[in-house]
């Protein structure tokens, strides 16, 4: 009977502490996700992005339409790197890049951002953007099956635009000339649910909204798709990307506002592995 009245708050020692691990998400075993993908200690992925264009540019009340000139779309590269510190604790690394330039004389006059510019004028357009976003994860949710969390990070962000107008006999107009790169502080979920030891759904999206250096904007970007891994440490995956901008630049004195969007399918290989 001593014995047993011994035991007993050493048992509710064990299992108040058990809840408490519980309620704080933590948890007390190590139970094998049913997807490596839950898994792994570092995971690349990278291919083709697709990406589709929709960008408007408007200087002291004139626009110009540059998807006219440069086209709507674009097939570039996407990479993206993860590594789990710890089972629920993660850092994320990505890098994509967006960058188109054309030039195009005309034989015409032709109206320009409010312009009509005689037979002869030269304009180019050189496009750029591109991020470098660094975040850490946190999964408040963690089990075989699901991984929820929130991220919390830093994109290096830069953003290139210039418009040159040449009129033969006359000095070259720069209308639009910004480029800018800032650390743009973002916060954003992600959800990955794994269905079963071969395929995953893996989703997230990011918000950041701010005024710091030159640029006063909003930015939002999202990634969803599916992952199919038929290989211990290989995997392949469709994915689509979703990117906007809206908001201003100013560059020595010169106000610019912009609204760019792009977005499309992305198709990688999944490289991953790694356990505890």
């Amino acid at each position: 009977m001593i014995s047993q009245r011994k035991n007993k708050p050493a048992r509710s020692a064990t299992l108040a502490t058990s809840l408490l691990l519980l309620i704080c998400g933590i948890s007390v075993s190590n139970a094998q996700s049913i997807n490596p993908g839950l898994d792994d200690i570092f995971q690349l992925r990278g291919g083709p992005f697709f990406a589709n264009f929709d960008t408007k540019v408007r200087v002291q009340g004139v626009d110009f339409d540059q998807d006219a000139l440069l086209g709507a779309d674009e097939t570039t590269v996407a990479l993206f790197a993860k590594w789990r510190i710890t089972p629920k604790l993660h850092l994320n690394l990505g890098y994509s890049k967006i960058s188109r330039d054309d030039t195009t004389t005309f034989s015409a006059g032709t109206p320009i951002g409010g312009i009509t510019v005689p037979a002869g004028t030269t304009l180019a357009l050189d496009y750029e953007t591109s991020s470098l976003p660094i975040a850490l994860e946190y999964a408040f949710v963690k089990n075989s099956k699901t991984e929820f969390g929130v991220e919390a990070g830093v994109a290096v962000t830069k953003i290139k635009n210039t418009v040159r107008i040449r009129v033969p006999g006359a000095p070259t107009l720069t209308p639009v000339s910004d480029d800018v790169t800032e650390p743009l502080p973002s916060i954003g979920l992600f959800w990955h649910q794994a269905f079963s030891s071969q395929w995953m759904f893996m989703g997230s999206a990011r918000y950041l909204g701010l005024e710091i250096g030159d640029i006063d904007a909003d930015f939002v970007d999202a990634f969803a798709g599916i992952e199919w891994r038929p290989f211990k440490n290989v995997g392949f995956g469709a994915a689509y990307l979703y990117n906007d901008a809206d908001g201003k630049i100013t560059v020595a004195g010169t106000e610019s506002n912009f609204n760019y969007t792009y977005d499309g399918p992305f198709a990688y290989l999944m490289i991953g592995g790694g356990v505890r």
